[in-house]
Parts: structure tokens; C-alpha cells; sequence
């Protein structure tokens, strides 16, 4: 008898690359090497000047599909160009300047085929830098990943796998009108519509370094932000005036206990909104968002606690969101004290 061998889904790897020589070979490498092997790797040459295209041209990995820009087309066009050209279900994001644990388009396959309703799958990372390396936690369930990208991005760009089953052709397209954070538009358009998750394991290396677009836009990537929130709230129905976008910020703090009852109701009416959408995992974004104002809270000690727990978000703490804040609470005013 002849027992029918499961065939393992093709993985369309997409890496863009631009003068990037430093470290394309050890991201290159750390792809070529991945315990699953039924892979295509789309590298997009986006009219390099450098040693990139030499050092593409020492590979002979029948594996390896290399497009060439010429000129430079920028990294918006490239992403979108691998995209059309990828002949996989799944499309796994990477950068020239990374390097992926050997396991991790294996780990991200694995969660597809137990969940196919996946549209896309993060994971955690590892931040390296000149000097050390941290481990990045983000947002995991669907509903906390709906309420993360009411701030930023929920997901860090190189580990994300899309299921193109799930995600229509128009929407997996990133929109050139929002360079330097095309990333943050997509997660805005996708993950309030589709299942999304993040692996509580980190699967790749970031490396932080003095080139990267974050550190040479950052002016222009805050007000693109800015406009990605403005949509998501459009999404969610909800009305606004420009002066309460303040509160999604990550360095908001209270002025006073008006300003923080003023974030509270802001929050309150996102919350109602989101509400009315059957995509949305109720109980884990508004936990999300209760975690967050009960943050914000310890600028204004017992008073901003006290005014949290009068509002509609309290049912959304544990007891262990209250012991944490309590540490924390009493870590700063010892702090004060010294």
C-alpha cells in the first residue's frame, strides 16, 4: 500500500536589498540554512552601488530568484513587485540586514496548517545592537493586536508570515503613499478583518543600527503614523477631535486628573465602537486597553487609580494587573523619596 506523503506548502521568502553588502550574506545565509526547505527566496536588487549584486551572483542555489531595479524604485515597489512575482501560499517578510533562527519558517508553518483561518503570523525577536542583545515582546491574541495597533506596530516587519488563502490580492499591497511606515498601514488593514497572531518565541535577529529608515526618517514617519491612526479610527467609527490623538502616544503622560479622565473617555468610546465589529476580539482589546490607561495612571498615584476603577475599563484588570501596579506604585514613590 502506498501511503499519500502530505506536501509541505511553498514559502515565498521576500528580502529587498539596497547597498546592503554588510550583511546580506549572513541574512542570505540564515534563510538558505532553515530546517524547511521548500522555499523560494525573492531577493529584489533595488539598484544597489555597492558589492550587493557580486555578492548575489556568488550563489548558486537554484532557490534564489533575483530581481534587479534599475534605478532604485524604493523599498515600497520592490515589496510589491516580489509579492506579484511569489508563487507561494505563504509569504515570509525578511530584511537584508537580519538573520532568522534556523527554525523559524518551520515554526511558522507548523501554526498555519493547525490554524489555515490564519491570516498572519509574528513573532518576538531578538534586539541586536553594537552593544547587547534584548529580547522584544509583543502583543500575542487577536484582540491585543488590534488594540496595539491603535499605538504602533504590532508586529516586527521580518518575522511576519502572510497567508495569501486568507488575504485578498488587493489588500496585500503596500501603499506607496505611506513610505516609512508601510508596514504599520498594511497591519492597519488586515489584522481588524482577519486572524493575526504573534509566537510568544523570538525567531530572528533585528538588528538596530545607524542606517536604518526608523533612525533617518523619524519625523516623517510620526506624521505618517498619525494618519494611520486617523484611518483606523475612521474603521472603527469613531469621532474625534484632533487634540485627544495625543493619547496614542507611547510617551503620553497626564497632566492633571481632567486630562486623564479625558483619555478615559476617548478610550471609553473606542471601546463602545469596537464593539458594534464582530472582528474584533472583544474581551482582549479592551483588556489591552485597560492595561494601558492603567499605566498612565501612575503619574497621578492613587487619584488616577481610583478614577480607572470608576470606569467601564476596571472589569478588564486581574489581580495581577493590580499587584504589578501596586509594585510599581510604590517603586516610584520610594524613587521620589531617595
Amino acid at each position: 500500500m502506498v501511503i499519500a506523503m502530505k506536501k509541505e506548502p511553498l514559502v515565498s521568502v521576500i528580502m529587498p536589498v539596497y547597498n546592503g553588502e554588510r550583511f546580506l550574506k549572513e541574512s542570505l545565509d540564515s534563510i538558505l540554512y532553515q530546517t524547511y526547505k521548500h522555499i523560494e527566496v525573492i531577493i529584489i536588487n533595488d539598484g544597489s552601488t555597492d558589492n550587493t549584486s557580486n555578492i548575489l551572483k556568488s550563489y548558486r542555489d537554484t532557490r534564489i530568484k533575483i530581481l534587479v531595479n534599475e534605478p532604485n524604485q524604493g523599498l515600497v515597489r520592490s515589496l510589491n513587485r516580489a509579492i506579484n512575482e511569489a508563487q507561494g501560499t505563504l509569504l515570509a517578510r525578511m530584511d537584508a540586514d537580519d538573520i532568522a533562527l534556523s527554525r523559524r519558517i518551520q515554526t511558522q508553518v507548523s501554526i498555519f496548517e493547525k490554524q489555515p483561518e490564519l491570516a498572519l503570523c509574528g513573532s518576538d525577536y531578538f534586539l541586536k545592537n553594537n552593544q547587547n542583545v534584548t529580547t522584544k515582546r509583543l502583543a500575542k491574541s487577536k484582540g491585543a493586536i488590534q488594540a496595539n495597533t491603535l499605538f504602533n506596530s504590532p508586529f516586527a516587519h521580518p518575522t511576519v508570515v502572510f497567508n495569501r488563502s486568507i488575504i485578498p490580492s488587493e489588500v496585500l499591497q503596500y501603499d506607496p503613499d505611506y513610505t516609512h511606515v508601510e508596514d504599520y498601514e498594511l497591519w492597519s488593514r488586515i489584522v481588524f478583518k482577519y486572524p493575526s497572531l504573534n509566537l510568544n518565541t523570538p525567531l530572528l535577529y533585528y538588528r538596530q543600527h545607524e542606517q536604518q529608515v526608523s533612525a533617518i526618517h523619524q519625523i516623517k514617519q510620526a506624521e505618517s503614523i498619525v494618519r494611520v491612526q486617523k484611518n483606523i479610527l475612521a474603521t472603527l467609527n469613531v469621532t474625534y477631535h484632533e487634540s485627544e490623538l495625543k493619547f496614542f502616544r507611547n510617551n503620553y503622560k497626564p497632566e492633571s486628573l481632567l486630562d486623564f479622565e479625558s483619555a478615559i473617555s476617548f478610550f471609553e468610546k473606542i471601546k463602545q465602537s469596537a464593539s458594534q465589529i464582530n472582528t474584533i476580539d472583544h474581551l482582549e482589546f479592551d483588556k489591552y486597553l485597560a492595561r494601558f490607561l492603567l499605566s498612565k495612571s501612575l503619574e497621578l498615584k492613587n487619584q488616577g487609580y481610583k478614577r480607572l476603577m470608576n470606569s467601564s475599563f476596571a472589569s478588564g484588570l486581574t489581580q495581577i494587573d493590580y499587584l504589578k501596579h501596586w509594585i510599581k506604585l510604590n517603586i516610584t514613590w520610594i524613587k521620589n523619596r531617595s
